[in-house]
């Protein structure tokens, strides 16, 4: 076996667990969005933040945000008969009643966690791979 067929083989065993990961989030929600997966990243990266400083992260303007948000939450303003994905929560900020503070909820916590370890695993592996080649 020639030594670039061996790379390929290895390469495609060590994303394996990547592809996991990703199947993973799609469980979540067959047609999420990759804005929603990057809000839902953010979060779970940041812990508690708002939509500003979210919209900082992502190099975007906070419009943009507002329909991953309400769908990553309850859904209410966009889609009221389907609900959201219950996966962030928003709470008013007691410092300033104008603004929301946005976590990940216990579900949303629970799947960041799966994930996170999913693509611990496909890191891993990927690295092994890598060194072995």
């Amino acid at each position: 076996m020639s030594l670039v067929a061996n790379k390929q083989i290895t390469s495609y065993a060590a994303l394996q667990p990547l592809g996991m990961a990703i199947a993973e989030v799609g469980l979540i929600h067959p047609d999420i969005t990759m804005m929603q997966l990057k809000v839902f990243t953010a979060l779970s990266v940041c812990g508690t933040s708002t939509s500003s400083e979210l919209a900082e992260i992502l190099g975007t303007v906070v419009a943009n945000l507002y329909f991953s948000i309400d769908i990553l939450s309850d859904g209410k303003t966009h889609n009221p008969d389907g609900g959201g994905l219950d996966l962030i929560q928003r709470n008013t900020d007691p410092e300033c009643i104008r603004r929301n503070l946005l976590t990940l909820t216990e579900k949303g916590n629970l799947i960041a966690k799966l994930v996170s370890v999913r693509l611990n695993g496909a890191t891993d592996a990927y690295l092994k791979a890598a060194v072995a080649t």
